[in-house]
């Protein structure tokens, strides 16, 4: 089956969704780097000053364990186009 773009990031959404960090970690590769800037909404979460960087496991489990935390837990996302 091939899968469209938007099946793609639907899914991913989905995924994120479920607060598990292990799947979460699937939807990124090895190398990808989530950069908050300064002064930037997480970087603020996190404390810090300067430029926040987070690799892969860092972002799996931030996803799972810190953004109803730091932002909101409640978050449902609904597809509604096509």
């Amino acid at each position: 089956m091939n899968q469209t773009n938007k099946d793609i990031v639907a899914a991913t959404w989905r995924t994120f969704a479920t607060r598990d960090a292990a799947r979460i970690k699937a939807c990124f590769t090895e190398d990808a780097v989530w950069i908050a800037p300064r002064r930037n909404g997480t970087a603020i979460a996190f404390g810090r000053a300067e430029t926040h960087r987070m690799n892969r496991d860092q972002i799996a489990d931030f996803m799972a364990h810190d953004w109803g935390r730091f932002f909101v837990a409640d978050v449902q996302v609904e597809f509604m186009g096509r």
